[in-house]
């Protein structure tokens, strides 16, 4: 559905608007200096470029004539008509609020609630807003959600103006059109209403998206980096970085002294409890990648170990065959 309000009927009123500008235009009885002539002039020739519908031209005489005529209202209201009919309408905004004196009000509303809609219509354009909810492209449009934000308050100011013009005392014409422009200014808004609401959905929707993207995205690298190889700080291989392993500390040097200090304490009891075996130092898990040198460390160490552990229990053999000493 194309919107009704678009230049809220600006195509088909230009000449009725025109018409009641340019009863103002009728040469006065009284001579003219030469440069209010010329300026009349360019007012008559910016009114037919309007009719004509060429835009440029209407341009060039209403700037011409404004610059001939720079107080009167008529000359703005002409270069407001040209600058919207150009698509500046900003500038027209302006120009329609210098000239709009007490005589021109009713149609200066009019002519400002046509380039409201005609703004609001150009930035939706510009962001691809569609008429209907059913014609929007998938995943969010945060600039169409732009869009409609700034253009909102344009078309709700074109209503007002339109409304405030139905209010006024004149002509049938005028009324029929301001009441056509504000039902077809109240389905735009109820149809961008709709337009938005979809569009903040899909924005709230999106984040949980992204999180579930980037849970599944976790999960394939935890399960590349467990089919590979061990990251770094992994046990098991302690010559990959290079660097010797650490010798394993004896479990056994600290357990001689108290073993030694328990005998002395109980050489009169009877039975002990057969010392545990002496603990292993575990292999490295891959000893393909030890050297020759730290091979032949490691199986002295376990030799001085096994020593060890031989004379820990020679000497505990001994303590319990020790005769126990007679105190009479």
């Amino acid at each position: 559905m194309k919107f009704e309000a678009r230049r809220i009927r600006g195509a088909g009123r230009v000449g009725s608007c025109l018409g009641a500008l340019l009863a103002l235009l009728a040469l006065p009885a009284a001579p003219l200096r030469a440069d209010e002539q010329r300026g009349w002039r360019e007012l008559r020739a910016a009114a037919a470029a309007l009719r004509s519908g060429d835009a440029a031209a209407a341009l060039a005489a209403a700037q011409a004539a404004r610059l001939e005529r720079p107080d009167d209202p008529v000359a703005a209201q002409m270069l407001a008509d040209a600058l919207a009919a150009s698509g500046r309408y900003a500038e027209a905004l302006a120009e329609y609020e210098r000239g709009g004196v007490a005589e021109h009000a009713r149609r200066t509303s009019f002519q400002r609630g046509t380039t409201r809609s005609s703004l609001a219509e150009a930035l939706l354009s510009e962001a691809g807003v569609p008429a209907a909810p059913e014609a929007l492209p998938e995943g969010p449009q945060p600039g169409m959600l732009q869009a409609i934000t700034r253009a909102m308050p344009e078309l709700e100011d074109a209503r007002s103006e339109f409304l405030w013009v139905l209010d006024q005392p004149g002509d049938a014409a005028s009324a029929r059109a301001a009441r056509e422009s504000v039902a077809a200014l109240n389905r735009r808004a109820d149809a961008l209403a709709r337009i938005e609401e979809e569009l903040r959905r899909r924005q709230e929707e999106e984040p949980e998206s992204e999180d579930e993207d980037g849970e599944d995205g976790d999960e394939g690298e935890q399960g590349e980096d467990g089919d590979g190889e061990p990251q770094e700080g992994d046990a098991g291989d302690p010559g990959d970085n290079g660097e010797p392993p650490e010798e394993p500390q004896d479990p056994a040097e600290p357990e001689d002294e108290a073993d030694d200090e328990q005998d002395e304490d109980q050489d009169g009891e009877d039975e002990q409890s057969p010392p545990p075996p002496a603990e292993q130092p575990q292999a490295p898990a891959n000893e393909a990648t030890l050297s020759p040198e730290e091979i032949r460390r490691l199986l002295d160490r376990l030799e001085q170990l096994e020593d060890a552990a031989q004379d820990r229990a020679k000497r505990r053999e001994a303590a319990r065959r020790r005769a126990p000493e007679k105190d009479w």
